[in-house]
């Protein structure tokens, strides 16, 4: 009786750690990170979840912005507490466009077996904006000039007004190019624009007023080009600012040096050989800034003052 009492104690016992070690190896997710980059007919996941016991997986499945499921797949940890993994699926006949995202599940071993560890998490991605500009340049030739641009995506796109503004003036409205996707919606559009008027010396400035179907509007980075030895005024945006703001610099003057001086006079932030028509400075604090910009071909200095609050 002795030994059959026992030999109970041991096995209650034995029993209590087992699932004590199960219920601690079945710890729920406990943070995550996740994207959807559409390109083309593909879209490509990537995504780091962390999940604390070695011995687990996480089962995923993906989803596109209808709800169709693309794909499901067992991601083993291997002993490591964060998992971080891309995969790139085809489309196929998904609506291409809207809130990408996939659901997560921990599991107790590296099959996707056991039992499952806490909820379902899903992640999504914020749905993109109407339209994404690939890229905007604009480039003096012959008397003119070219403007070119690229989307990635398009959603609900009426088309693009093409703005200009002289150094000292305001910007107005000098020509309109619509989507060339059906009904406003598709991936990869090149567009050009040409800008035959002769201008003024100095530096002239353009923009995309991009406008959708229901007629709400973004404002695309600006882009200047330089005519003659006229005088140049720096397009300095948004200002006031919040601790971003952008420079545009003017095509065809070759590299500038930029830097952002505080009201003392001390140089808060430098940038060396510059080439891009846009310029971001970030991280500035509350106050008043002189961004100074010399131009090495000529030796030239331009200023302008910025406030950000």
């Amino acid at each position: 009786m002795k030994k059959f009492l026992l030999s109970s104690v041991f096995l209650l016992l034995f029993s209590f750690v087992m699932v004590s070690k199960t219920n601690a190896q079945c710890a729920a997710l406990i943070s995550q990170a996740f994207s959807a980059t559409v390109s083309g007919s593909n879209v490509t996941y990537s995504f780091s979840i962390t999940y604390p016991n070695g011995n687990s997986s996480i089962f995923v499945s993906f989803y596109c912005p209808n709800g169709t499921l693309l794909r499901t797949e067992c991601f083993s940890n291997q002993g490591n507490a964060t998992i971080s993994y891309s995969r790139t699926y085809a489309i196929g006949g998904c609506n291409p466009l809207g809130q990408y995202y996939i659901t997560a599940q921990a599991w107790t071993n590296n099959q996707c077996g056991g039992r499952a560890c806490g909820g379902l998490v899903r992640l999504p991605l914020e749905a993109p904006l109407p339209v994404k500009l690939v890229n905007f340049n604009a480039i003096q030739k012959n008397n003119k000039v070219s403007l070119t641009w690229e989307t990635a995506t398009e959603l609900n796109n009426s088309g693009f007004e093409i703005e200009r503004r002289s150094a000292t003036g305001k910007y107005e409205k000098i020509g309109f190019v619509a989507s060339k996707a059906v009904g406003g919606n598709g991936f990869d559009y090149a567009y050009s624009f040409e800008d035959n008027s002769t201008l003024a010396k100095g530096v002239t400035y353009y923009r995309l007023r991009q406008v959708d179907i229901d007629a709400r509007a973004t404002y695309s980075e600006i882009r200047g080009v330089r005519t003659g030895k006229g005088l140049i005024v720096l397009s300095v945006y948004p200002n006031p600012s919040r601790g971003t703001t952008n420079v545009a610099i003017p095509s065809g003057i070759g590299s500038v040096d930029v830097s952002v001086d505080d009201f003392t006079g001390k140089s808060v932030q430098r940038f060396l050989g510059v080439t891009t028509s846009n310029l971001q400075l970030t991280n500035l604090k509350p106050g008043i800034y002189m961004v100074r910009v010399n131009i090495r071909a000529t030796g030239e200095v331009i200023s302008e003052k910025i406030a950000v609050q």
